[in-house]
């Protein structure tokens, strides 16, 4: 696995020169953040089913549910942002 302390992670966008680019036009329902490979067959074993939150390698897990407002809880930290 890859790490780069230094650059920001952008959801929806690609680093280009610095600067978030390439943005993403369409909705995310979910978002999982993993510290460790997942195969093809590991991924899609989950893609369509909740998580508890306290699976190995997941590091941050935003569902989305909150219905109003403009924080969202992560799973995984029990903490919102």
């Amino acid at each position: 696995m890859a790490t780069d302390d230094t650059t920001p992670i952008l959801i929806g966008a690609i680093h280009d020169h610095g600067a978030a680019g390439g943005g993403f036009h369409g909705l995310v329902d979910e978002l999982r953040l993993w510290s460790v490979d997942r195969s093809q067959m590991e991924i899609q074993s989950t893609m369509h089913v909740s998580l508890t939150g306290s699976e190995f390698g997941l590091q941050a897990y935003w569902t989305f549910d909150e219905c109003a407002g403009s924080r969202v809880r992560d799973k995984v930290r029990l903490r919102s942002f």
